[in-house]
């Protein structure tokens, strides 16, 4: 999971460098785009602390939702790229 998150984070990079070359009439899609796209790796990162310090009884359904939030977090960027590379 964290080294799923870091990827992410990696990939978030990129695309803010990818910023510039998108169209400026697609500028303001695009970084509202990327603020959900932050959002997402804010709350997947919130639930990998969870998951880090849940009890056993709890970890079922934490890492439930770290699957979750990793699967929005997969969602997103994937609909920015295709956006994107029509642009």
């Amino acid at each position: 999971m964290e080294a799923k998150l870091k990827e992410f984070k990696q990939k978030l990079e990129e695309l803010n460098g990818k910023a510039a070359e998108v169209k400026e009439d697609a500028k303001k899609e695009f970084n509202q785009e990327m603020k959900e796209l932050q959002k997402k790796e804010e709350a997947a990162n919130k639930k990998l602390k969870e998951l880090k310090s849940a009890s056993a009884r709890s970890w079922g359904k934490i890492r439930a939702e770290m699957d979750k939030a990793i699967g929005e977090l997969d969602k997103q960027y994937d609909k920015i790229m295709s956006r994107f590379k029509k642009t």
